[in-house]
């Protein structure tokens, strides 16, 4: 025999031997295990627990040497439950603790389950260790185990809220048929009676024997006294309760008796009496006993006494009218007045029975006196006098009821006409409403026996009784609640009640809304704009559930702007939302208008300075790319400021058009700022060549045949800077944009960080550019310019330099006209080099040629002639000892009288520019020397040659190398200029000459 069919065998007492033979043969530590495991799961089930405790022990001893194996724990359990049934309680608990050191952290919830029927043997509290077991991880079967438990504990202990909580978790698991009961008999505890009949009745729909949910149904009519309903169904289940088992006849006779002695159906209750006693002796006969709990009174029935003269006729047929009366006076709204209350009840009354009139008199009260008739009811305040000889003033004094025939009654006063009663009132019943009036009921009907009414009409007094009487206790707090309602009706609040299942508008939010007075929540939010339905149903939901919290929302409704504060309270079980509105268009649209004018544009419509600066941090919050767009403004002169305006303002509407995904602002009089959400080089260089070729093709209707010309200055955020302070971004801009327009090839330019630092430095030279000028700490240097034929300087070419920074003349010249400051420069320089001279001529009696380059800039300033003309005149300077360099193109003839002037007064002129020295009558050209070969040799020769015939010099520039020098010798060429040749300081050059004399 293997494992395997001693796993299959049944659990009989026979298959213990067989397995026992079994665990003779050799066998590995599991098998050996897993064949014990068995053999206690068997005997157990046989409930042989001291066997099971004792074999278990030695069984432990063999193999708790032996390796570990899955079914050592199980072994322990059987062990552990069989120690609890045999009352071995302190082994039960150390071989609890034993068997949770070997299982593994997933099953610890089995070592609890363990202590928990360890502590149920003890009768100790274990409801902290079921909820310990459920947060862990563990199977559907412990749950329901679990849940079980709980439900019983809660149900001993009179919690019968959390066990019916406990009760559907368990139907979580499909039991709901096996604790469908328990369901019922809690809720009746928990007075939960209509829950039990709809869920009763729906059980019975689908299952019309089920005997124990019938009797659950019986008990609840019972305590909400609703015999009609209670009767009908013990009619209806007789046969089924004669057929179930005794004891639950038993129960059953016992809610049946209770019923017909509190309906006084003597009859029904002498026959179930009957039933009742010979079941008893029955069972008593056969020695059973019935753990049904005896009630704690022993009920005493009395037959009632007959009334004199009246005959209570119709009985049930007025039960199941006095039932509808009853449960209809308490349906009808309490907030209305007497008149219309009694109006209401008496119409449906009047369905049952069919009266002359009703006449109702309420000592003082205002009004007192109530007269229905035929669906109509009259009211008004009568004085007591009218009283005098009516039935209703004997009513009230004596107390009694009077019911007779207007023939022979004693007081024949209709109080109604103050006439004695005519023929179509031929019977009277009135009946006292305690000591506050008394309600009259007059019959056309000739009426025999007047027990055919009695006991309707007193049920029908009793109810206008009570009505009158709770109308008083409740007059003051009805009082209120009207006022209160007038109150939050009033057209000057518009208000609304929210519960979870209803909406009550008033009047004014109803007119606000357009809307009925029970609008649905739904169809009210259909008209909420979308961006504030999410909030608004989370709003109201966490109202919903908590009381006592305040809100307030401010949302667009259809074409409105709504301030809506909320407020829950709670009504009984019931939370209550109330919600006042108001209107705020008129006051959004005023802000909105403020806020329009504060931050947009007037002109342009565009977002204004104060706008960007509002919005520029929540713009920057992720990435994002900001554009300075600058529109050009050479066209002004001649279009004029007007037309120049609505050309900026269509460029405006079409740059905003085109960058639809980004946010755009007017920044400056013909700059804006576009705020792009993206930072990715390839889509904003992509977006930005679009953009230029969008205004390339666009045909303006401002201007026609005008291009919108701008540049663009770019940065990246946060790629090139995480700065985000507005003033520094648009500094970077600035640069950028600067840079746009000095480029030649493209209109815009991505900032860099660098050229930042280019323009701090830049701005740092011209710092000490302006201290060296106002100082005069600046000094010349002189660059040689060679006769190398003779092999002597010809002319000295004069440059500035700053003393304490190591930058080059041309870099210097670049900054300086870059910050317009070249011409101060240059004219400083000129000054210069005439203070030079008089130093040098004081030192040395004698003066030298200088060159002085000059840019256009300085040239073509109107007062440049003067200006130097004056100076040398100043110093004393001879005119021919000066050369000035025009480093520069003129148009035409167009500065010939300028140029003639300076060479009339005997100043030697340069250029750079051929055109100029073909134009002009220049004494030499200055050009650079490009790289060598057959075509620049040729320009090179052919041009000395050209120049030679007019009488000009040829100077070739920026020669370096001693090659270089002697190519331009065998051309022909005679003078020389470049780093091949010496640079000379001032002092240097003094020296020289003193050195020559």
């Amino acid at each position: 025999m293997r494992l395997g069919d001693v796993l299959k065998l049944p659990k009989q007492p026979h298959s213990l031997s067989i397995i026992k033979d079994f665990l003779d043969q050799p066998l590995s530590h599991t098998d050996y295990q897993a064949a014990f495991n068995h053999y206690f799961e068997i005997a157990y089930e046989l409930e042989l627990y001291d066997l099971i405790f004792t074999e278990g022990k030695k069984v432990y001893q063999e193999i708790e040497l032996q390796a570990e194996t899955p079914y050592l724990e199980k072994i322990l359990k059987h062990m552990i439950h069989s120690a609890i049934k045999i009352n071995r309680l302190d082994e039960a608990k150390a071989y609890i603790e034993i068997r949770k050191q070997k299982l593994t952290i997933l099953k610890q919830y089995l070592g609890v389950l363990d202590e928990i029927a360890y502590k149920k043997a003890l009768n100790l509290p274990y409801f902290e260790d079921l909820l310990r077991v459920l947060k862990d991880v563990i199977p559907d079967q412990t749950k329901i185990y679990c849940h079980q438990e709980l439900f019983m504990l809660y149900k001993n202990d009179g919690q019968y809220e959390m066990a019916l909580n406990s009760l559907y978790q368990l139907y979580n698991f499909d039991l709901m048929s096996d604790y469908f009961i328990e369901e019922l008999k809690l809720l009746i505890q928990l007075e939960r009676y209509d829950e039990v009949i709809q869920k009763a009745l729906k059980d019975l729909k689908k299952n019309h024997d089920h005997a124990e949910v019938v009797l659950c149904l019986l008990e609840v009519y019972l305590k909400k006294q609703d015999f009609h309903k209670a009767s009908t169904l013990e009619a209806e289940y007789e046969e089924l309760i004669d057929k179930a088992d005794d004891l639950f006849k038993k129960r059953a006779y016992e809610l049946i008796i209770n019923l017909y002695s509190q309906m006084d159906n003597k009859p029904s209750l002498d026959l179930y009496q009957k039933r009742y006693k010979a079941l008893q002796k029955s069972l008593d006969k056969k020695g059973k006993t019935v753990e049904e709990v005896k009630p704690s009174q022993e009920v005493i029935y009395i037959e009632k006494v007959s009334e004199k003269g009246v005959s209570h006729t119709n009985i049930l047929k007025h039960l199941d009218i006095s039932h509808d009366l009853l449960q209809f006076s308490h349906l009808i709204d309490e907030k209305l007045l007497h008149r219309d209350y009694f109006r209401v009840f008496f119409m449906h009354v009047e369905k049952y029975i069919k009266v002359h009139d009703y006449v109702i008199y309420l000592d003082k009260e205002s009004p007192n006196f109530f007269h229905y008739k035929k669906e109509r009811l009259y009211d008004k305040t009568i004085v007591e006098g009218l009283l005098e000889d009516t039935v209703i003033k004997q009513v009230m004094k004596t107390g009694e009821e009077i019911f007779e025939d207007t023939k022979s009654i004693r007081w024949t006063k209709n109080i109604i006409t103050q006439n004695d009663y005519e023929s179509d009132i031929n019977f009277v019943y009135t009946y006292p409403l305690g000591d506050l009036g008394a309600i009259s009921i007059h019959f056309e009907e000739e009426i025999l026996d007047p027990g055919k009414y009695y006991d309707l009409l007193k049920l029908l007094s009793a109810i206008v009784y009570a009505h009158v009487l709770d109308e008083k206790k409740l007059s003051k707090l009805k009082k209120e609640n009207r006022f209160y309602a007038k109150v939050l009706d009033a057209p000057i609040l518009a208000y609304r009640e929210l519960s979870e299942g209803r909406s009550i508008y008033n009047t004014e939010a109803q007119s606000l809304f357009n809307i009925d007075k029970h609008h649905h929540l739904e169809l009210f939010l259909r008209d909420v704009s979308y961006e504030h339905v999410h909030l608004y149903k989370e709003t109201v939901q966490r109202l919903l559930n908590k009381s006592g919290v305040t809100k307030e929302l401010l949302y667009r409704y259809q074409e409105k702007s709504i301030l809506e504060k909320l407020y829950s309270l709670k009504i009984g079980d019931e939370v209550i939302v109330m919600s006042l509105f108001s209107d705020q268009s008129k006051a959004v649209e005023e802000t909105k208008e403020l806020i329009e004018k504060a931050t947009v544009d007037q002109e342009t419509g565009l977002g204004n300075y104060y706008a960007l600066t509002q919005e520029f941090e929540m713009l920057l919050k992720d990435k994002a790319s900001i554009l300075l767009i600058e529109l050009e403004q050479n066209l002004k002169h001649i279009y004029g400021t007007e037309k120049m305006s609505a050309y900026f303002k269509e460029f405006a509407q079409h740059t905003k058009k085109f960058f639809n995904d980004g946010v755009s602002f007017r920044y400056d009089f013909n700059q804006l700022m576009i705020i792009l959400p993206y930072n990715d080089i390839r889509s904003v260089t992509k977006v930005v060549k679009d953009y230029f070729r969008y205004l390339e093709v666009y045909e303006s209707r401002i201007l026609r045949f005008e291009k919108f010309n701008c540049n663009m200055g770019i940065l990246r955020y946060p790629v090139v800077t995480v700065e985000k302070h507005l003033d520094k971004l648009v500094r970077y801009l600035d640069i950028a944009l600067e840079k746009a327009k000095r480029d030649k090839e493209d209109r815009y330019v991505f900032f860099v960080y660098r050229d930042y630092e280019d323009e701090l430095f830049e701005q740092q030279v011209i710092d000490h550019l302006n201290i060296a000028i106002e100082e005069k700490s600046m000094g010349v240097v002189f660059n040689q310019i060679t006769d190398i034929k003779k092999n002597r300087v010809w002319q000295y070419e004069s440059e500035l330099a700053l003393l304490n920074l190591a930058i080059d003349n041309k870099y210097l010249l670049q900054i300086a006209k870059k910050r317009n400051r070249l011409v101060e420069l240059e004219r400083f320089h000129i000054k210069r080099v005439c203070e030079y001279l008089v130093e040098l001529e004081k030192q040395t009696e004698r003066l030298i040629k200088l060159t002085i380059p000059i840019s256009k800039e300085t040239f073509v300033d109107p007062t440049f002639n003067p200006f130097i003309l004056g100076l040398f005149k100043q110093y004393a300077i001879p005119y021919e000892f000066i050369r000035l360099k025009f480093d520069m193109e003129l148009r035409g003839n167009q500065y010939a009288q300028q140029i003639q002037e300076l060479i009339d007064h005997g100043i030697s002129l340069d250029t750079t520019s051929l055109e100029m020295a073909l134009l002009y009558p220049y004494h030499a050209l200055h050009i650079d020397l490009k790289k060598e070969s057959i075509k620049w040799n040729s320009y090179i020769h052919k041009m000395k040659e050209l120049l030679e015939g007019f009488q000009m010099a040829l100077v070739v520039r920026n020669v370096k190398t001693k090659d270089q020098k002697e190519a331009l010798e065998r051309l022909g060429v005679m003078y020389l200029e470049g780093p091949i040749y010496k640079q000379l300081p001032a002092p240097t050059l003094v020296q020289k000459i003193k050195e020559s004399l």
